[in-house]
């Protein structure tokens, strides 16, 4: 089977796994009596279901799966790793590295052929795992801007704020080949920019791994309903999401597991390594 009909046999398992997503949904009461994660005061039924157990990845990758960097925070599922360190020009922008670099060092390694941005407001520069290597450190750009929904310049008390499709101007970037996205809940407000920026166009990258804090905070969702539309609306946009994995170290401190690692491929992106079998 080649990978054009992997990825339409994948797309017709993640479309039946919408009617059961749907029937859950329904037999909870609806979207507006789903809690994010249900407490010992909920009855039975809803306790036993949490918000992760509605978006399970069930889209398949047409390629290799495997986790890119250290075992642990920091490490990441890439579909087709194999295949992207093979692009001619790869592209990787990687938002939030804070100390560890683990994921963008070992995508170095294994490819001279691929250069990585990095953005970080919190730190003054990539981890040691490519600081430390000069092969690997020429192969980096990094700025210190908060990767957000808006632009604002730098002042003397906050950094300088970028939307992607500003930072993509700037590079003189048309395209992503991996896009990592690390911010720490700013997510939610991140997206919803990007996918009303690029409405009615494709999204300007192949496959994205991301951190997703449910923390019922400012700026993140605060009921299911609110995250079921950020959900739909990244499924809308061509997204499918064919990993998920807990952050134990985050879900632990927060004493319930609110904070996921989620792989998407773009089945709309125009992007060879992933949806061709050619490269």
């Amino acid at each position: 089977m080649d990978t054009s009909a992997r990825i339409a046999r994948a797309e017709q398992v993640w479309e039946k796994s919408l009617i059961g997503r749907n029937a859950l949904i329904e037999s909870l009461g609806g979207v507006d009596k789903i809690s994010l994660f249900p407490t010992d005061k909920e009855d039975f039924s809803h306790r036993m279901v949490m918000l992760w157990d509605i978006f399970p990845p069930t889209f398949s990758c047409p390629h290799q799966v495997e986790r890119v960097g250290v075992t642990g925070d920091g490490g990441k599922f890439v579909c087709g790793t194999d295949r992207l360190v093979q692009v001619p020009g790869c592209v990787v922008y990687s938002f939030g590295v804070e100390h560890q670099s683990s994921f963008e060092a070992e995508i170095l390694s294994r490819s001279e052929k691929c250069r990585i941005w990095a953005y970080d407001f919190s730190v003054s520069g990539i981890g040691p795992e490519i600081a430390e290597n000069p092969d690997y450190n020429k192969r980096v750009t990094f700025h210190q801007y908060r990767f957000d929904s808006f632009n604002r310049a730098k002042t003397d008390s906050s950094p300088e704020y970028k939307t992607l499709d500003s930072i993509l101007e700037e590079n003189g970037h048309e395209f992503i080949d991996l896009l990592k996205i690390d911010v720490e809940g700013s997510e939610f407000a991140v997206l919803d920019q990007v996918l009303t920026a690029y409405e009615g166009r494709l999204l300007p990258f192949a496959q994205m791994q991301i951190e997703i804090h449910a923390w019922e905070r400012v700026n993140t969702p605060t009921s299911f309903a609110e995250f079921f539309t950020f959900w739909k609306r990244l499924e809308d946009a061509g997204l499918r999401p064919f990993y998920h994995e807990l952050n134990y170290q985050n879900s632990m401190t927060a004493k319930r597991p609110d904070v996921i690692e989620y792989s998407f491929i773009n089945v709309r992106a125009n992007s060879s390594y992933i949806l061709s079998d050619d490269l």
